[in-house]
C-alpha cells in the first residue's frame, strides 16, 4: 500500500512538473509575441524618419531582438512589455502620425522633447490610458492640441510647449485630474483660457506665456508656479478682477492713480481683507505693477504711465 502511494505521489508530482513546465513556455512564449510585436511597431516608426542615417537610434535594428535590453531610450515593466521611451535630443525628424499608439498600451512615460517633430499630435493619443508623462517640447509640432488630450486621466505631466501649436486650449484639458505640471507656453494659442482650468485641483505648475491668450482675470485661479513671466500681470488681474487693457485704461491719467482706495480696486467677489493685512497688500499691489515694467521688454503691448505712481491708501488711513 505504502509503495503504491508513493508511486502515485510521484507520478502527481511529475504532471504538476510537466504542466508547471508548459505554462512557463507558454508565458515565455506570450512575453516574446508581445515583445516581437512592440518592437516591429516601433520599427515601423522609424522607417518614417526622415532622417534615417542621421538619428541616434542606431541599436533599433531587429524586431526579433528584446528592444528592452539592447535598444536606446526602450524600457520595459517585468512583462517585458514597453513602458518607458526616453528619446530626447535624439535626432528624429518625423511626425506621431505613424507612432504606433495603438500597439504600446503599456505606455508611461515619453519624453520626446528636443528634436525636429512636426505636424500635429493624433487623436488616437487617447489610447495610452497608462500614460502619466509625455514630452514633446522643444518640436516644431503643430495644429490644434488634440481635445482627446483631455482622456489621458492618468497623465501628471504635460508638456508641449515651445512648438507651433494654434488654435484655443480644449475645455477637456480640464478633466486631467492628475496633472500637476502643465507646459503650453511658447506656442501660437489664442483664445480664452477656459474654465475647466479651475478644475485641475493637483496643479502645481502652469506656463501660458508665449501665447495670444486673453488675460487671465476672470479664471480667479493661481497655482504655485503659474506663468512667472508674466506674475505682475496675472496678479493684478487676479486680485482685481479686471483684464489687464482695462486696469491701464482706468489709471490713462495720474490723477485717477493718486489716493487711490484699497477697496476701490480690489475684485469685489473676493472677501475684504482684514486690517492685519491691508497694509501688506498695498505694498504687494505696488510690487505687481513694478513687475509689469520690468515685463513690458518682454513683448507687452500695455505702455503704463510712467508718471502714475499707483498709491493705494487702505482704509484705516482715511
Amino acid at each position: 500500500m505504502t509503495r503504491v502511494s508513493t508511486y502515485c505521489d510521484k507520478l502527481c508530482f511529475l504532471a504538476f512538473l510537466i504542466l508547471y513546465l508548459q505554462l512557463a513556455s507558454s508565458q515565455k512564449s506570450v512575453f516574446a509575441s508581445a515583445n516581437s510585436t512592440e518592437a516591429e511597431a516601433l520599427l515601423k516608426w522609424k522607417a518614417s524618419f526622415q532622417n534615417q542615417t542621421q538619428n541616434d537610434l542606431t541599436s533599433w535594428m531587429n524586431a526579433n531582438e528584446a528592444p528592452c535590453n539592447t535598444w536606446i531610450g526602450v524600457s520595459c515593466n517585468s512583462a517585458g512589455s514597453v513602458n518607458r521611451l526616453n528619446l530626447t535630443n535624439s535626432g528624429i525628424q518625423s511626425t506621431l502620425l505613424e507612432f504606433p499608439f495603438m500597439s504600446l498600451p503599456n505606455l508611461a512615460y515619453v519624453d520626446l522633447s528636443y528634436n525636429e517633430l512636426f505636424d500635429q499630435i493624433p487623436p488616437e493619443i487617447s489610447s495610452l490610458t497608462k500614460l502619466i508623462y509625455f514630452d514633446v517640447s522643444y518640436n516644431q509640432m503643430s495644429g490644434k492640441i488634440p481635445p482627446e488630450n483631455g482622456l489621458l486621466t492618468s497623465i501628471q505631466v504635460l508638456h508641449l510647449n515651445a512648438n507651433k501649436f494654434n488654435g484655443s486650449i480644449p475645455q477637456e484639458i480640464g478633466q486631467l485630474k492628475f496633472v500637476y505640471e502643465l507646459a503650453l507656453n511658447l506656442n501660437n494659442l489664442e483664445g480664452s483660457i477656459p474654465a475647466s482650468v479651475g478644475n485641475l485641483s493637483q496643479l502645481t505648475s502652469l506656463f501660458l506665456f508665449g501665447n495670444q491668450l486673453s488675460e487671465l482675470a476672470y479664471t480667479m485661479k493661481v497655482t504655485e508656479k503659474c506663468d512667472v513671466y508674466s506674475f505682475g500681470v496675472l496678479a493684478l488681474e487676479v486680485i482685481m478682477g479686471k483684464k489687464l487693457g482695462d486696469l491701464i485704461s482706468s489709471f490713462s491719467f495720474p490723477s485717477a492713480c493718486e489716493n487711490k482706495l484699497l477697496k476701490d480696486v480690489l475684485d469685489q467677489r473676493l472677501p475684504p481683507p482684514t486690517l492685519e493685512v491691508e497694509d501688506e497688500l498695498t505694498t504687494i499691489a505696488r510690487g505687481f505693477v513694478t513687475a509689469i515694467k520690468a515685463n513690458n521688454a518682454h513683448g507687452f503691448s500695455v505702455v503704463i504711465i510712467p508718471n502714475c505712481s499707483f498709491h493705494w491708501r487702505t482704509r484705516h488711513h482715511t
